[in-house]
C-alpha cells in the first residue's frame, strides 16, 4: 500500500485499479461482467439489446477499462 504522508487513521485506500464501475441497474459486478461479455459477442441472444443499452455504434466494441 502506498502512502502520501497524510494521517488517515490507518484506513486502507485504493491507489490504483482497473475496470469501470458497473453501470446502474446492470446487476452488480457479476451482471456487469456478463453484460460486457455479451455486448461484445454477436452470437449472444441479448447482444443487440445490451449494445443498445450501452449506446454502442455498429462495429464498436465495449471496453470496460
Amino acid at each position: 500500500m502506498e502512502t502520501d504522508g497524510v494521517d488517515d487513521a490507518g484506513l486502507p485506500r485504493c491507489t490504483s485499479g482497473r475496470g469501470a464501475a458497473p453501470m446502474e441497474d446492470s446487476g452488480g459486478m457479476w451482471g456487469w461482467s456478463e453484460l460486457v461479455a455479451a455486448a461484445n459477442d454477436p452470437t449472444h441472444e441479448h447482444y443487440d439489446d445490451y449494445r443498445e443499452w450501452l449506446d454502442l455504434a455498429e462495429g464498436e466494441t465495449f471496453d470496460a477499462k
